[in-house]
C-alpha cells in the first residue's frame, strides 16, 4: 500500500485519492463486501495522511452512516463527500435518509463537499430541481466546505457546461460576491491546494 501511495506522491498534481465506496451496492442482488466494514482497509487509510493526501469520499446516502464512522476514526484526515452526497432516489423516506446523512456528515470539521453530479440522479434536472439540493447543501455544511464540480464528461450526457454552471451561478444569486467566490473556485483551490 504505501509503495503505491509514494507511487502517487511522485506527481505534483494528486491532491488525494478517490475510491468509490458506493459500488459494493450498485446491484442490490449482488451485493460486493463494502470496504467501509473491512477493517484491514479502515486502518489502512490513515497513511493518506502521512503521504499529503485527502480522501474523496462517495458513498450513498444508505451509506453515510458507516462513512461518519470512518471520517470519526480519522479525524486528521481531509474528507471530501462527492456528488452532493449523491441523491439517487427522490422518494419522500430516500431524500429524508439524504438530508440525515448530510446533517451528520457536516458535524465533523474535517468533511468538506463537493456540489455535483446531480445530473445523474436527474437526467431532466431543471434549475427548480437541483436548487433544494445545491441550498440545503450549502445551509448544512457552509459555504466554506462546500465547492461546485462540473462532473462532466458524465453529466454531458444530460446537460452542457454552460448550462450547468448558469444554474448554479442563478441558483446562488442571493449570496454575496465572496461566498459565491468561494464556492465557484476559491474553496477548490483552498481545499485541493492548487
Amino acid at each position: 500500500m504505501e509503495v503505491i501511495l509514494e507511487a502517487h506522491r511522485g506527481y505534483l498534481n494528486v491532491r488525494g485519492i478517490r475510491q468509490m465506496l458506493h459500488e459494493s451496492i450498485v446491484d442490490p442482488d449482488k451485493p460486493r463486501p463494502s470496504l467501509l466494514k473491512n477493517s484491514v482497509w479502515r486502518k489502512n487509510i490513515h497513511l493518506l495522511k502521512k503521504y499529503g493526501f485527502s480522501f474523496d469520499l462517495q458513498v450513498y446516502p444508505q451509506q453515510m452512516g458507516q462513512a461518519c464512522k470512518l471520517v470519526k476514526e480519522h479525524e486528521n484526515l481531509l474528507f471530501i463527500l462527492y456528488h452532493t452526497g449523491q441523491p439517487s432516489r427522490h422518494d419522500k423516506e430516500s431524500l429524508q435518509n439524504w438530508r440525515t446523512g448530510m446533517q451528520s456528515l457536516a458535524r465533523f470539521p474535517n468533511v468538506c463537499v463537493k456540489i455535483s453530479g446531480l445530473g445523474m440522479f436527474d437526467r431532466n434536472w431543471t434549475i427548480d430541481t437541483i436548487r433544494p439540493f445545491i441550498l440545503y447543501t450549502i445551509k448544512t455544511f457552509g459555504v466554506e466546505r462546500c465547492m461546485f464540480g462540473s462532473n462532466f464528461p458524465v453529466d454531458g450526457m444530460m446537460s452542457n457546461y454552460s448550462r450547468l454552471w448558469s444554474a448554479c451561478s442563478e441558483i446562488t444569486g442571493d449570496l454575496s460576491h465572496n461566498e459565491r467566490h468561494a464556492l465557484f473556485c476559491g474553496n477548490a483551490e483552498r481545499i485541493y491546494r492548487i
